[in-house]
């Protein structure tokens, strides 16, 4: 919800059953200093499931960030509080606690990509990527030479460019 935005940190699904936002208290309950929830929302598309005071109870556990599959509400405040909050769209209406739905560290379904608990969420300007640990422990020796021979063609390109 603000530029620079990065999160990294364990995930936490959650799967909310909108109008019903109730199950979210628990995840906040039941969550760690550097987790990340990753929701996702079944239902009303049009329906926010998170929003300031979220942010706030988020921000007060130690949350990494929090990537919602549908809307999020109050948006100046969550740029304000400055939690990573990544979401699909946003939306003036919100949910309700009506205590009858929704699953804590369960599998979920983001964007088409499975999600499970444990997994590892990684997010800045650009989007959100989940990896498991065994994709991550994998893929990160490449990733980081990667970046390396990335940073180093990026301060070639600039001392050309600061040459003429």
């Amino acid at each position: 919800m603000f530029d620079g935005a990065r999160l990294v940190g364990n995930v936490v699904t959650v799967k909310v059953h909108l109008p019903d936002g109730s199950i979210l208290r628990d995840a906040l309950l039941n969550s760690l200093p550097g987790d990340v929830l990753v929701i996702e929302c079944v239902g009303d598309e049009h329906c926010a499931c998170w929003g300031e005071l979220r942010t706030l109870a988020g921000l007060i556990k130690g949350l990494a960030g929090v990537v919602v599959s549908g809307a999020v509400t109050d948006v100046a405040a969550l740029r304000e509080h400055r939690l990573p909050v990544f979401s699909q769209g946003i939306s003036a209406v919100t949910t309700r606690s009506l205590g009858e739905s929704g699953e804590l560290n369960g599998p979920v379904n983001i964007g088409g990509v499975a999600v499970n608990p444990g997994d590892i969420a990684i997010g800045d300007d650009d989007g959100v990527f989940i990896l498991s640990p065994q994709q991550a422990n994998e893929l990160l020796p490449g990733l980081l030479a990667k970046e390396g021979a990335d940073r180093a063609r990026r301060e070639e390109f600039l001392g050309r460019l600061n040459s003429r």
